[in-house]
């Protein structure tokens, strides 16, 4: 019985407004947290390269691998702010929770485990194989 108390209330949170605007600002700052450190890391590797006297091409190779890996970082949080701040804008809007390509109802389930989503299944899928 306490297994079905827990699924309840997690559907209730996940169909509340003001608990969904609650995760969403809440994961907003915890990306917006971490694409802070990694610009941090970022000018750090930076002036590192700059100020290290010319080493071997192993250390410049493996600085610019950093350099690398944390851009394709910065890049992925940049993308995952982004699908934040447009839930939080489809839900100032009313369309929070509604498959942007057919308009059909996203599952409660869905959305608890990816509060961003933005396409029903059948819809997230169709686009997949594409």
């Amino acid at each position: 019985m306490a297994q079905q108390v827990t699924v309840d209330r997690a559907r209730r949170k996940a169909t509340d407004p003001k608990a969904i605007r609650t995760g969403l600002r809440h994961r907003l700052a915890e990306l917006s947290d971490e694409h802070d450190q990694a610009l941090a890391m970022v000018s750090q590797l930076r002036g590192d390269v700059r100020d290290e006297p010319v080493g071997d091409e192993v250390d410049m190779v493996s600085k610019a691998s950093d350099l690398d890996r944390e851009a394709s970082i910065i890049t992925g949080l940049k993308d995952r702010i982004k699908e934040v701040e447009h839930a939080l804008e489809r839900l100032d809007g009313g369309g929070y929770g509604w498959c942007e390509d057919c308009g059909d109802g996203i599952p409660t389930e869905r959305l608890v485990a990816f509060p961003t989503a933005t396409f029903c299944i059948p819809c997230k899928s169709a686009r997949e194989r594409r």
